[in-house]
C-alpha cells in the first residue's frame, strides 16, 4: 500500500450545508491524523492513528464515541466505526471517484466523492438527494481514501448532533 499521507498536512472543509452543516478541521503530525468536527459545545474530537494499511483510533470521547477500526489496501478501505451493535460498516474504493457505503445495505448510505489531485479537493456526497450531505474538503498531501474516511467521520459526528437535537 503506498503511504496514506506524505508529510505534515492541515485539512479543512465542510460536511453538510451552510446552516445545518459541521466544519472539518484537521493536522496530520506524522503519525496520526487528529482534528475537531463541528464547534465547541456541538462538536466531537478525533483521532486517528496512521500506519500501513491500517487506520485505527477513537471519534468523541469515552462515554459518547465511537471506536474506529478500518484497513486499507490498494484502493480500497474497509471497516467499522462504532461498535458491533452501534456502529456502521465502511467501504470505500477508488482514487479519484470514491464510491461506496457508509452503513448496512437497507439503512445505510451511498458515498459518492471526487478528489481533484491538482486542486487537493474532495467533493461529493454522503446519502441521497433528500436526505445526504454535500463534502467539501481542502486536503493537501491527504491520500483519497483517507480523505474520504474523513469525511464519513464527520457525516457520522453531523447525524449524532441531528438526533440528539430532534430527540427532545
Amino acid at each position: 500500500m503506498p503511504a496514506p499521507l506524505s508529510g505534515s498536512t492541515s485539512v479543512s472543509g465542510r460536511i453538510g450545508g451552510r446552516w445545518t452543516g459541521h466544519d472539518i478541521r484537521a493536522q496530520f503530525d506524522g503519525a496520526a491524523l487528529h482534528g475537531r468536527v463541528g464547534g465547541a459545545f456541538t462538536g466531537k474530537d478525533f483521532r486517528l492513528q496512521v500506519s500501513a494499511g491500517e487506520v485505527h483510533g477513537r471519534l468523541g470521547g469515552a462515554v459518547s464515541g465511537a471506536d474506529v477500526q478500518v484497513n486499507i489496501y490498494q484502493n480500497e478501505l474497509h471497516g467499522r466505526i462504532g461498535g458491533r451493535t452501534i456502529g456502521q460498516d465502511i467501504h470505500l474504493t477508488g482514487t479519484s471517484e470514491i464510491t461506496g457505503r457508509l452503513g448496512g445495505p437497507v439503512v445505510g448510505k451511498d458515498v459518492q466523492l471526487h478528489y481533484s489531485a491538482g486542486e487537493a479537493l474532495l467533493t461529493g456526497r454522503i446519502g441521497g438527494s433528500f436526505d445526504g450531505k454535500d463534502v467539501w474538503l481542502e486536503c493537501p498531501n491527504l491520500s483519497p481514501l483517507l480523505a474520504g474516511l474523513l469525511a464519513c467521520v464527520g457525516y457520522i459526528v453531523l447525524g449524532w448532533n441531528s438526533r440528539r437535537s430532534t430527540s427532545s
